[in-house]
Formats: structure tokens, C-alpha cells, sequence
């Protein structure tokens, strides 16, 4: 039975990969809050006439692992502070920095708001405006090659590229902190400033973005089916339930990565605990404090010094 359950599921899979492909890549975002995209053309108005000013992109088309990591950080608060703001004849970009929220302000926001991956651009950025015709992804080029070949982002300064043309760098004369929203770019609702349906649980979204998202979502069906005309949803659902388990069971990459490293970080943990333990106790000590929990966050933003001019390649 089970074999002919995991022939299903394979042959649907293969079958719906054609659609799949035809859908745009979803990408991993903090997506700033409208008051924040105001405060950022404000202090920095746009230079080209198609504004952006939206998000952050933390990663493009994430899968597996790295996806099942941000599917459980969905609609945490990342602040974004603004480093400088650089410009070219086709582009104008803020590049940012990730800020841990700090308790004493963050009242009702999630105080552990970072994103659980790195960023996987080479600079974090907000692409603030374009010139017409210029993709967004130009941005990375413009900062890229101001990073490695021109004077960085630590303070004003003007340069030229070989071509002639201008690069331009701007510093923030006060604090800029934008706040933002963690979200994939499926999922945000543009009208109501959110990530995702508004009563939807933590647990259900993180299966319907995984491969198995559709078995999921036959399941769940079915059992609240089954809560309204009060049968008994294992009988009745058995065939979703192991349809849901072969799949689950062919994607060990998105729905067990992050069992297996709970389990892994408990052991060590423990084992660590009891190694501190035996230490105290030999040192006469009352005993360790336990070890604080460390949230990843995007490393930060590379810098080189900066000087007045430049010639940047």
C-alpha cells in the first residue's frame, strides 16, 4: 500500500512540474511597512522615475532547508537600518543593514527579529528607484562594483565610472531605521500590509509552502469535512493521511531538516550542560548560567574605507 502511495505522489509531482515552472519564482523578502518606504523617499527622494522602495530580497527561489528555515520566521519585525544610499545614470539603492529589534521598543513585535539565513546578495540593499527599462536585479551590479572598486559606504563621496558616467554615495545625516515584515513575495498582501492570511497557524503555513503544500491542503480539507458533518475523519481521510506521509516522507530536505537539527542541538546541548555541571562542581563553583540563545542574522553590510573621489570600474 504504502509503495502505491509513494508511486502517487511521485507521478503527481512529475506531472505538475511543467505548471510549476511556468509560475514566477517566489523570492524571500522584508518587505517594508508603508510608513517606512514613505520615510526612505523622503530622506532620499527618488532620483529615477520608476520608484521601488518595497523590500529587501533575502533570498531568490529558496528551497529546501533555507526555505523550511524562513517558512518558521514569517511575519517576524526586521528593522533595516540605512547605511547610504548610492546612485548611478540607470539606479539608485539603499543599502542596509539588519538590526536585532530591541526589547524596550518593541512592545507587541517579535524581539528576535533578524532573518535566520544570510542575505544571499553581496550587499543588502533596498532598490529605491530605476531608470526605465532597468531591472531591479541591476542593482547588485551597480553595489557590487562600488564595493570592490570604489571607496565603499562610510561616507559622501562622488566618483566616475570608465565609460564617463557618475556613481554617487550618500550617507544618512541622522539614523535612518526602516521597519519591515518578513514575507515571501506570494504571500504579501499589498492592501493590507501583511504576510499571509491573518488567522492562518504557524504550523499550516509552513506545510503548504513546503513540496507537499497540495497533500497538505487535501488533508486538511477533508478533516474539517469532516468536523462539519461529524464522521470520523480516520476513516474517511486515510487515503489523504498516507498520501500526506509519502510525500512527506520523499522530502526529508524541507520537513525533517529541521527535526533532525532540533534533536541535534538538543543532545549537544545537554551534553554541554552536563560537561559545565562537572566543571562547577570540580571548581567549587555554584554551577554555569545556562547559554543564551543565538539568533543568525545576515551578516553585515562589507565596507572599505572611503575616500573623496574614486574611479570605479
Amino acid at each position: 500500500m504504502g509503495a502505491l502511495v509513494l508511486g502517487h505522489v511521485l507521478s503527481t509531482r512529475k506531472m505538475t512540474r511543467t505548471e510549476e515552472a511556468a509560475k514566477p519564482r517566489r523570492s524571500a523578502q522584508a518587505v517594508l511597512l508603508p510608513a517606512a518606504s514613505s520615510a526612505l523617499q523622503a530622506a532620499f527622494p527618488p532620483v529615477h522615475p520608476v520608484v521601488k522602495a518595497h523590500h529587501m530580497t533575502v533570498a531568490v527561489d529558496p528551497q529546501g532547508k533555507t526555505l523550511a528555515l524562513l517558512a518558521t520566521s514569517l511575519r517576524r519585525a526586521v528593522d533595516l537600518n540605512v547605511v547610504a544610499v548610492v546612485s548611478d545614470a540607470k539606479c539608485q539603492a539603499a543599502v542596509v543593514q539588519i538590526h536585532k529589534v530591541d526589547d524596550a521598543t518593541a512592545g507587541a513585535r517579535d524581539d528576535d527579529g533578524g532573518v535566520p539565513v544570510p542575505v544571499e546578495n553581496l550587499v543588502a540593499h533596498v532598490t529605491l528607484s530605476l531608470a526605465p527599462n532597468v531591472p531591479a536585479v541591476y542593482s547588485n551590479e551597480l553595489l557590487e562594483r562600488v564595493l570592490l572598486n570604489g571607496n565603499g559606504f562610510l561616507m559622501d563621496w562622488d566618483g566616475t565610472y570608465k565609460d564617463g558616467s557618475a556613481v554617487s554615495v550618500r550617507v544618512p545625516k541622522e539614523p535612518l531605521r526602516l521597519s519591515a515584515v518578513l514575507c515571501l513575495s506570494d504571500l504579501w498582501d499589498e492592501a493590507e500590509a501583511r504576510c499571509g492570511a491573518k488567522k492562518e497557524c504557524g504550523f499550516c503555513l509552513f506545510m503548504k509552502l513546503g513540496p507537499c503544500g497540495d497533500e497538505f491542503q487535501k488533508w486538511e480539507d477533508c478533516i474539517e469535512s469532516c468536523k462539519d458533518s461529524q464522521e470520523d475523519f480516520i476513516d474517511k481521510c486515510a487515503q489523504h493521511t498516507l498520501a500526506l506521509k509519502g510525500c512527506v516522507d520523499v522530502h526529508p530536505e524541507y520537513y525533517y531538516s529541521l527535526m533532525d537539527e532540533s534533536s541535534s542541538s538538543s543532545s549537544a546541548d545537554a551534553s554541554d550542560e552536563a560537561t559545565a555541571d562537572a566543571t562547577a562542581a570540580s571548581d567549587g563553583e555554584l554551577g554555569a548560567l545556562p547559554n543564551e540563545p543565538v539568533l543568525v542574522i545576515a551578516d553585515e553590510t562589507p565596507m572599505v574605507p572611503a575616500g573623496k573621489a574614486a574611479t570605479v570600474n
